[in-house]
């Protein structure tokens, strides 16, 4: 179940090429055009959320671009097929649990965002003040976590 009362933000990194398919959307067209987004249900060492987080941000072309509220969810077990239709397993999709999210309206930073020497997929959990007032979501994860262990949470 989700908390919608978490001001925590899990970002994630988006590819902005190639398309998914032939003549199809990348990750980034998903978010920015769709208003949607999916990743595969965690646990383990994957490092993907167990429970759908309220807020999901978006990193790409080295900067944090936008911040999306999670209006709601589904769990599928193919949702790129929701998205894209002839996407299957033969093109290497694993048939496994999915939270598939339609988004709200995008927060976008009034300045920019880097990523503070974060590099590839890595997915991070960050404060939504800290993310909307830090110079990277580097400094905002960490500064998270530390407000956090000082609270006694992490």
């Amino acid at each position: 179940m989700q908390n919608v009362s978490s001001n925590l933000v899990y970002v994630v990194a988006l590819k902005t090429w190639p398309p998914l398919v032939e003549n199809g959307p990348t990750f980034a067209d998903i978010v920015v055009k769709l208003n949607r987004y999916f990743h595969p249900i965690g646990g383990g060492p994957s490092g993907w959320p167990t429970t759908p987080p309220n807020y999901l941000g978006f990193r790409f072309d080295g900067a944090l671009q936008q911040i999306r509220h999670v209006e709601s969810y589904e769990i599928h077990e193919s949702p790129w097929e929701e998205l894209i239709p002839g996407i299957s397993e033969a093109q290497g999709w694993d048939p496994s649990p999915h939270f598939f999210y339609k988004l709200g309206k995008p927060i976008v930073p009034d300045h920019e965002v880097k990523t503070g020497g974060l590099y590839g997929p890595g997915r991070h959990w960050a404060a939504i003040d800290l993310l909307l007032t830090s110079t990277t979501v580097r400094e905002a994860r960490d500064e998270t976590y530390a407000r956090l262990e000082a609270a006694g949470e992490e």
